[in-house]
């Protein structure tokens, strides 16, 4: 079970998530409708972990950082991002190029 910093109600962490997607969906952070399917695929789950990690995981007290990190590399090792040992998913970014 995790600490949290402040009370909140699910749905607000929900929006929270769906609103830092929504603002990493645009052509200055890379994303393109003409870019191909699997391009814009790979940048919508990266955007998703990105934003899964810092909505529900971003109001943790800082002892449940552990506890959260090792859940949220379970959950994501699905969408494909390989997180390394070193560090916790908070401290990691992916650097995409685009022009």
């Amino acid at each position: 079970m995790c600490l949290l910093c402040n009370y909140y109600y699910n749905i607000h962490v929900v929006q929270s998530c769906l609103n830092l997607i929504d603002s990493l969906l645009v052509k200055e952070y890379g994303f393109d409708l003409k870019d191909s399917a699997s391009h814009i695929d790979r940048l919508v789950d990266l955007y998703f972990v990105f934003a899964y990690i810092w909505s529900f995981g971003g109001n943790l007290h800082d002892k449940s950082v552990a506890g959260f990190d090792h859940f949220a590399r379970e959950k994501i090792s699905k969408l494909g991002p390989i997180f390394p040992a070193e560090g916790n998913v908070y401290v990691w970014l992916y650097l995409c190029k685009y022009f």
